[in-house]
């Protein structure tokens, strides 16, 4: 629909705006919306960027999703969580997390510091199968230490090797 005076209540869109709306979900149907923001950029100090932005109602959105009866897909969880120890590992677990979502190992790490004791209970709150942890000792012996997190057994695997073994691992 075509409504030439729509205002998204943002200040920073300029000419271009726009929402979409769910039928179903009455009098309050606007599940998200957005426009355009040429300019924001300079407003905040940056160069001149055209920019193009949108807002989307998690909570409209799944009301809708209900009203269609639309079955989210079941989430497969993580397989693998990295246990950074220190600043250059966790550059490294990060690397090694986008090596492993590449290779189709669903993955993620602990993003905030926390020591080992903190990091450990994400990865079992994660349900993943197995953690790497990689600490300073760990980067210098160029090894990382792979955990079962079912059975409690862990092992030194090669840097260059614990995407090989997880996919064996995983099969």
């Amino acid at each position: 629909m075509d409504e030439p005076r729509l205002v998204r209540g943002l200040d920073y869109y300029t000419r271009t705006t726009y929402e979409f709306d769910h039928p179903l979900l009455g009098a309050q149907s606007g599940i998200g919306g957005g426009g355009r923001y040429d300019g924001l950029s300079e407003d905040i100090g940056g160069p001149a960027l055209p920019g193009i932005g949108f807002g989307l109602g998690l909570d409209r959105t799944v009301i809708a999703m209900e009203k269609e009866q639309v079955a989210a897909a079941a989430s497969t969880g993580v397989a693998v969580y990295g246990v950074p120890l220190g600043e250059e590992a966790q550059r490294r677990v990060f690397g090694l997390v986008a090596e492993l979502r590449r290779a189709g190992i669903a993955a993620d790490m602990s993003y905030d510091g926390k020591k080992v004791k903190g990091a450990m209970r994400g990865a079992d709150r994660s349900g993943a199968a197995y953690a790497v942890i990689i600490g300073e000792r760990d980067l210098a012996e160029g090894a990382a230490q792979l955990k079962d997190l079912r059975s409690g057994e862990q092992e030194a695997v090669p840097l260059d090797r614990i995407t090989g073994v997880l996919k064996e691992k995983l099969g």
